[in-house]
């Protein structure tokens, strides 16, 4: 066998081996860089050893042979850089960098996309990213501004307010838009007439007119008229009705006779004018659409702003651009948000925390917020937190609570509701929870709010605190039993209270739970939520009869949807009054 094949054979069997191996440490390198988003991936250089070996092997030749083979050994070489994908260097990288097939972060990135619109604008889209290695600023990147070309109407100065304002014009004014939702500051509807422009007059106008911007999405779409809707234009002298049959052919979406009352005010096409919109006007979503791969889209809809941290619960497909997704929202949402973090896992454990991840901005999870004139102070981090939960406890303060009223809350968290009720209504508390760290912030979010000697709160479990309030007398007004996940299962402590005599306070129970509709039976989920409340408290009845029956002892139930978690499933709130009536019944039963 010739050498010259021999030695082909040998570097062919070298790239297999060199890549299969490179490939291996890229997938353990990519897994690595995933879970910890805080190292770059290293460059490789399988492609030098196959030089080195292509080098020897070239060495052992003739020059003639050499000359011949190194074109193949060329190939090779070219062949492994692109199955890599990589830039063996930095330097290589700084080479690069002009180049539309390099990604905005330093990868090579064949996606980039650059995407027009409708003829009258340009919609251009930022190279899509990873989330490898450390993120460069993305904030200069030029292709995140938008351009937009939009007709115009050349309005006299002294007939600008009443253009715009014309109920007729208005749907046709740049501002409906929808590419300019969400834009901050607004665009500016009238502009001046550029310098240069082609103007009707010609010119600027002397500062006589100006430009009225309009949607060319409403304007250039043909609308069909009778003779009648265009009208009778001899009112219209004959420069009047130049400039109408110039509208007419121009913006042929506006009405005729719109058209007819703007020609008679000297109102005329006036021309195209450029719009930019820079980053910096956009929101963190127009921004993220451009700047996510087509794997990551959509962009996370929803966030919780928990003081200065803005909370995300990512998805799956958006967790690999997790750091570049808390880069643009912290940027666009500063400064009322320092820090971005999102949830690791599920919630969990007793204490119903979860674990949190840093996606942008400070590294702090110390909380302090204002609801409703009270600051509360904690740390996201150790306790429970819901803002979603701020327009209940106001309704609960609002519809529910009565001056002087006593509270029980079993399940208080950081103390919003308690700390809330002694503020607002003058209420004295008795609260509970199960994480001292809850207990803590508690107690000193009441001393802040200087109420300590109207809250008082322990740690312990839910249900010896509950039988501990049948030895209170009176009895609390209000409990609340706020723990969705398995309130209902707590009720049935209740039976350890007084009965023997009339009670002089029928306490109202205020239960949260989650529920779901049942088909089926044709119940919808309060009607659900109330029998898990009768199930709870007398576990022996029907579930089909738990509202009946509850309020033939007298407890008044009510019920209401408080907000969605999840398709079919919502939180429901019950309320009941435990009666004298009941307690009989739960106790001899």
């Amino acid at each position: 066998m010739p050498v010259r094949q021999v030695v082909s054979r040998i570097v062919l069997g070298v790239d297999r081996v060199l890549f299969t191996l490179h490939a291996e440490r890229m997938r353990r390198d990519t897994v690595r860089v995933r879970n910890t988003s805080t190292h770059p991936l290293r460059p490789h250089y399988c492609s030098s050893f196959l030089v080195m070996t292509a080098l020897l092997a070239l060495a052992a030749l003739p020059v003639r042979s050499a000359c011949a083979f190194a074109p193949s050994i060329s190939r090779k070489v070219s062949f492994l850089r692109a199955r890599s994908g990589l830039i063996a260097s930095s330097s290589r990288l700084e080479d690069h960098t002009n180049s539309r097939a390099v990604s905005l972060f330093g990868l090579c990135n064949p996606r980039f996309c650059l995407s027009s619109s409708s003829v009258n604008s340009v919609d251009r889209r930022a190279a899509p990213v990873q989330d490898f290695g450390a993120l460069p600023d993305w904030r200069s990147d030029p292709s995140l501004t938008d351009v937009y070309h939009l007709p115009t109407l050349s309005v006299p100065t002294r007939f600008v307010n009443s253009v715009v304002c014309d109920s007729t014009i208005g749907p046709y004014l740049a501002s409906n838009m929808e590419e300019l939702d969400g834009i901050h500051p607004r665009v500016k509807l009238v502009r001046d007439v550029p310098k240069g422009a082609a103007d009707p007059n010609g010119d600027d106008g002397g500062g006589k007119r100006k430009l009225v911007l309009l949607d060319p999405s409403r304007v250039v779409a043909s609308v069909v008229e009778d003779e009648e809707d265009i009208g009778d234009s001899a009112k219209l002298s004959q420069e009047q009705h130049d400039i109408f049959k110039a509208l007419r052919q121009t913006l042929p979406g506006i009405p005729s006779n719109a058209l007819r009352e703007l020609a008679f005010n000297d109102v005329q096409a006036g021309p195209s004018f450029t719009v930019s919109i820079p980053q910096e006007q956009q929101t963190h979503s127009r921004i993220l659409q451009k700047l996510l791969p087509p794997e990551a889209q959509p962009p996370p809809a929803g966030y919780e702003q928990v003081g200065h941290v803005l909370h995300l619960n990512l998805k799956p497909h958006h967790e690999p651009c997790g750091r570049l997704i808390g880069d643009v929202m912290l940027e666009k949402l500063k400064p009322s948000v320092r820090s971005v973090i999102t949830k690791v896992g599920d919630i969990d454990g007793p204490f119903r925390t979860y674990d949190l991840k840093v996606l942008a901005g400070e590294d702090s999870t110390d909380i302090t917020l204002v609801e409703h004139g009270v600051t509360l102070s904690f740390d996201l981090s150790k306790v429970y937190w819901s803002t979603r939960l701020s327009d209940q406890r106001t309704r609960s303060i609002e519809e529910e609570f009565q001056p002087g009223h006593v509270i029980a809350d079993a399940f208080c968290g950081v103390g919003a509701l308690c700390v809330r009720a002694a503020v607002d209504k003058d209420c004295t508390v008795v609260a509970n929870d199960l994480n001292p760290d809850a207990v803590k912030y508690c107690l000193s979010n009441a001393a802040g709010n200087g109420v300590e000697d109207k809250v008082m709160a322990t740690c312990g479990d839910a249900r010896d605190f509950i039988a501990r309030l049948g030895d209170m007398s009176p009895l609390p007004h209000h409990l609340m039993l706020n723990f969705p996940l398995a309130s209902t299962d707590f009720l049935s402590t209740l039976r350890s209270w007084p009965s023997i005599e009339p009670l002089d306070v029928e306490t109202s129970v205020h239960v949260y739970t989650f529920a779901r509709g049942d088909k089926e039976e044709r119940r919808d989920a309060a009607d659900v939520a109330i029998n898990m409340v009768a199930n709870g408290l007398l576990p022996y009845i029907n579930s089909n009869e738990g509202q009946e029956i509850l309020n033939d002892l007298g407890c008044q139930v009510r019920a209401r949807e408080v907000r969605d978690v999840a398709p079919g499933k919502v939180v429901i709130w019950v309320t009941f009054k435990v009666t004298q009536e009941l307690l009989l019944k739960m106790q001899n039963t």
